[in-house]
């Protein structure tokens, strides 16, 4: 079994698609996601897509992940970001 490690894709498809292609060189069939899947990057329900098709055996949210899922917790961010996580929900 050969693990593949993700994490701090903030919604860049074009990274995670490159790391998958790596991944797959480097005969690894196990993916863990370690977090940090949307924020920043302009394509988030893509990153999501991708990366679930993957069927990563490990997925932990990070903090991104949890600032757009928890109200609480985003108000730890600046507030371009906290208005980047807001677009994103959408």
């Amino acid at each position: 079994m050969r693990i593949a490690v993700l994490a701090d894709i903030h919604a860049n498809v074009l990274a995670l698609e490159a790391a998958l292609r790596q991944a797959r060189a480097e005969d690894c069939d196990t993916f863990w996601f370690l977090g940090d899947l949307v924020g920043r990057g302009p394509r988030p329900m893509d990153a999501l897509q991708l990366l679930q098709e993957q069927r990563p055996e490990v997925w932990l949210n990070g903090n991104w992940d949890e600032g757009l899922l928890n109200d609480a917790f985003q108000d730890t961010f600046a507030r371009h970001w906290q208005q980047v996580l807001e677009w994103q929900r959408k």
